[in-house]
């Protein structure tokens, strides 16, 4: 067993034998199942093609299928990560450029609404009630909403960011960074 998993396991026996764990499932439960609903709520509608165009959209998904036939596009303005992931995303939707995208920023945006939930609840320590408040308010966002209705990049850029935010506050935790 690695020093990752045991450590893993010793968080899961200390949680479990907290009596506030008990009290919390409820709530975290609740957070679960709201988040599921409303990101699926949103999908479905996006499925719909209501979706926001832009110039930025158009580029992206004419670089994907520039990667899907073979010729790797060179832009100044646009990364091709971006891209890139649109175009392997088609191999599920059966070449569907534009329901690839959708799930490309779904993909992403579950990943952020899991590291801002991970973020506030371990900065600000707050009760779950409170916590389940502030994450209905983020999946109420203007932002979240825009974002996930827009083939843009912002959602995977978001992520990114959001991520090394995560990494660098779990170092600063642990006494990695202090030296």
């Amino acid at each position: 067993m690695s020093k990752l998993e045991g450590m893993f396991y010793q968080l899961l026996i200390n949680q479990m034998r907290s009596k506030r764990l008990a009290k919390n499932t409820i709530v975290i439960y609740t957070i679960v199942i709201i988040n599921l609903l409303l990101i699926s709520i949103l999908f479905f509608r996006s499925l719909k093609h209501n979706l926001v165009f832009s110039g930025d959209s158009i580029q992206y998904l004419g670089m994907a299928h520039e990667i899907i036939q073979g010729r790797f596009p060179f832009s100044d303005k646009w990364m091709p990560f971006y891209p890139f992931l649109i175009s392997i995303s088609s191999v599920f939707t059966g070449g569907n450029l534009l329901h690839a995208a959708i799930i490309v920023n779904y993909g992403f945006l579950i990943g952020v609404i899991l590291i801002t939930n991970y973020l506030l609840y371990k900065t600000l320590k707050i009760n779950a009630l409170h916590f389940l408040f502030l994450n209905i308010i983020l999946l109420f966002s203007r932002e979240i909403y825009f974002n996930s209705l827009t083939i843009m990049a912002e959602l995977p850029m978001l992520f990114m960011f959001m991520t090394s935010i995560s990494y660098f506050m779990i170092k600063l935790n642990q006494g990695a960074l202090t030296d």
